[in-house]
């Protein structure tokens, strides 16, 4: 087959256009490849930040709510040691307010008992003093200053028995009338079989016969 130079010139200029073409979408890909892989790289970058973002706001978070956790504890203490020093400081008040009124006693010897009891004594002895105190105190002077802590109370008195009536208590179940032979003082039953059978004797007369009591048919 002959090839005319003008044919030829126009494959050799088709060859490299196809070339060309075929590197320039060589060169395109590697082009977009290298593009997307930094497309890539940056969006694996944010997330990794991201992430490390993440987990310094846990951390900031985890050490805001220990710092409160932290501060509420130790304000919890300090009001619980304010009190437990303003209760101590009340106590030892009191207790010169006890011993004031102790020096004005002439009778040592019972105060002393009614310390023991109250100190050293059963629960009993401790709550029949309290009793005692609790409903002397109905006519002693009103507290003004003094405010008790203890608001011990002595149980109330158990209300009386109802006395039951002759009405109330229930009635005896009437039994029937025991027959002559069930009583002690009359016939047995083997009394009253015996006249029985003597009345049934033929050969005993009529007169002589025994009569048998009422209730015995």
């Amino acid at each position: 087959m002959t090839v005319s130079a003008l044919g030829a010139l126009e494959k050799v200029e088709f060859d490299k256009a196809i070339r060309k073409a075929v590197k320039d979408e060589i060169q395109n890909t590697d082009k977009k490849v290298v593009e997307n892989n930094a497309i890539l790289k940056r969006i694996e970058n944010r997330q990794n930040s991201s992430e490390n973002e993440t987990a310094l706001r846990n951390k900031l978070n985890a050490f805001k709510i220990g710092f409160v956790i932290n501060v509420v504890v130790f304000i919890a203490f300090g009001v619980m040691f304010l009190l437990q020093d303003n209760k101590i400081e009340h106590l030892k008040r009191v207790e010169w307010l006890y011993r004031w009124s102790r020096i004005g006693r002439t009778d040592t010897e019972e105060y002393q008992d009614f310390e023991r009891r109250m100190l050293d004594g059963k629960k009993e002895e401790r709550e029949g003093m309290k009793a005692k105190i609790f409903n002397m105190e109905r006519n002693a002077p009103q507290f003004l200053y003094f405010r008790p802590v203890d608001d011990w109370k002595p149980e109330p008195p158990e209300p009386p028995k109802a006395v039951e009536t002759e009405q109330s208590k229930p009635k005896a179940e009437t039994k029937p009338k025991p027959l002559p032979h069930e009583q002690r003082s009359h016939l047995t039953p083997g009394e009253v079989q015996a006249i029985k059978d003597m009345r049934a004797n033929p050969h005993i007369p009529e007169d002589a016969k025994p009569e048998l009591p009422d209730g015995y048919e």
